[in-house]
């Protein structure tokens, strides 16, 4: 509901990125790219629009057209890194990206720093 708020309320909304998949990965699985940073931004987006939770007491597909224009025009900055780019480097950019301003819950950036340390002793 507050990623809800920030739009309506014109605060931005973060960055996502997005790392394009390999040809032969993209066979196999039928996706362009995976999501390193925003997907609980991306998944509360969707939820919200497909009617899983209310913003003040009114779902999307009940709110006035100009309100569900808003939500649907929002600019987003994107992100896209090649498809070349190692887990090392994912886990790297992953870091710096949430290490500054507000930062992810710790248990999951301890866990990210442990398989970047896994690899950085290789």
């Amino acid at each position: 509901k507050l990623l809800i708020y920030s739009i309506f309320n014109d605060i931005e909304i973060g960055k996502f990125t997005f790392v394009e998949t390999p040809f032969d990965e993209y066979l196999k699985t039928g996706f362009t790219s995976e999501i390193l940073d925003g997907k609980q931004r991306l998944s509360a987006l969707v939820d919200f629009v497909e009617g899983r939770f209310d913003f003040e007491g009114v779902l999307f597909r009940d709110m006035r057209p100009s309100d569900q224009t808003k939500i649907n025009n929002e600019p987003v900055l994107v992100a896209k890194l090649h498809e070349s780019t190692t887990y090392k480097q994912k886990l790297e950019h992953f870091l710096k990206v949430n290490t500054f301003g507000r930062q992810q819950d710790p248990s999951h950036l301890d866990f990210v720093r442990e398989e970047l340390k896994k690899l950085t002793n290789d």
